[in-house]
């Protein structure tokens, strides 16, 4: 058995994904239940933090951009009230000045940036779990 009682399959990772663009949202879903995630979506800021109130989560994918709230004080709630999990962070690019380039202030696990394939992000939040993800 693989740690769960007998009979029962072992829940697959719980990912939160937090992007503004429906067609990114829609297709990083894709990936992730593809690869066997448990993933629940946010579209803001406010949206992810309600979502993280409420429950644990293994992993979390974002945007380092999201439509209510600035990129660095995004990452520094994020990081407020999710303290541990490992974070993925999609980014435009990672200068100093942008958000991927603050990657290693916010604990960051892997920061993509464009394009980024759909096994590419599978890969980052294997990556990002550790072992236990297979």
């Amino acid at each position: 058995m693989n740690g769960g009682p007998a009979g029962l399959s072992p829940q697959p990772p719980r990912v939160l994904l937090i992007a503004s663009s429906a067609v990114e949202r829609g297709a990083r879903h894709q990936a992730l239940t593809g690869a066997g995630f448990d993933v629940e979506t946010a579209q803001t800021a406010t949206e992810a933090v309600e979502w993280l109130a409420r429950r644990p989560y293994a992993a979390i994918v974002t945007d380092g951009y999201v439509p209510d709230m600035p990129p660095l004080d995004w990452l520094a709630a994020l990081r407020g009230v999710a303290t541990t999990t490992p974070l993925v962070v999609y980014v435009e690019s990672s200068r100093q000045e942008e958000p991927g380039g603050h990657a290693a202030e916010f604990r960051a696990a892997a920061v993509l940036a464009p394009p980024v394939s759909p096994a590419q992000l599978v890969e980052a939040v294997r990556a990002a779990l550790g072992p236990a993800a297979g």
